[in-house]
């Protein structure tokens, strides 16, 4: 009886947890703390927003002149793609990263 009891309260003292946790989620309550976090964990890693970019990266954007030259990113050919990377490749890039779903 005292074993079931004490289940029965542990299951309580969880269920509660969750519904306040999901409630302060769902009233974005933690957002403050999710920003000092991250705050925290940019600046022990050091990244400082005055400091100067470096030139060795370079991001490259689909603009709405692509999208208006060739059409929507969903229907381009493949060999779109292929043919940035042989550029990149020819540039001696050293690291190539699509932020794209190739679905």
């Amino acid at each position: 009886m005292l074993r079931k009891r004490r289940f029965l309260i542990g299951l309580a003292v969880a269920a509660l947890i969750g519904a306040l946790f999901s409630l302060a989620f769902s009233l974005d309550l933690l957002y403050t703390l999710q920003r000092q976090s991250n705050d925290f964990f940019f600046q022990a890693a050091n990244f400082s927003p005055k400091a100067e970019p470096n030139d060795k990266v370079i991001i490259i954007g689909i603009d709405n002149k692509s999208l208006t030259q060739l059409g929507h990113i969903s229907f381009w050919s493949r060999s779109h793609y292929a043919q940035v990377i042989d550029k990149l490749s020819e540039a001696k890039a050293r690291v190539i990263v699509f932020d794209i779903l190739f679905a």
